[in-house]
């Protein structure tokens, strides 16, 4: 089975990653940037040329991706978690 992979660009540090469809409709196309951890819309930096079909299991194992970006209240909970300095003040 071969998936059909496109790349992207980070915003800030212009890396370029291969993404999928499948990891661009898990975030509405929200990834997080494997080099610099910034959090962009893989969509709005996609690269015009698409890259060849990639079979499954080579992509796997040697295709660098970006993260897909967690939902913001994931986030949010886990900055609250660990950074509890950062919490909103209680009304």
């Amino acid at each position: 089975m071969s998936v059909q992979a496109r790349q992207t660009r980070c915003p800030q540090c212009n890396t370029r990653f291969r993404v999928t469809e499948a990891q661009l409709a898990v975030a509405k196309g929200k990834v997080r940037c494997g080099q610099c951890r910034t959090v962009f819309n893989a969509l709005e930096h996609l690269l015009e040329e698409p890259l060849a079909a990639v079979p499954e299991a080579t992509r796997a194992e040697t295709t660098p991706t970006a993260d897909v970006a967690p939902p913001p209240e994931a986030e949010e909970e886990h900055l609250i978690k660990h950074h509890p300095e950062h919490a909103a003040p209680p009304p």
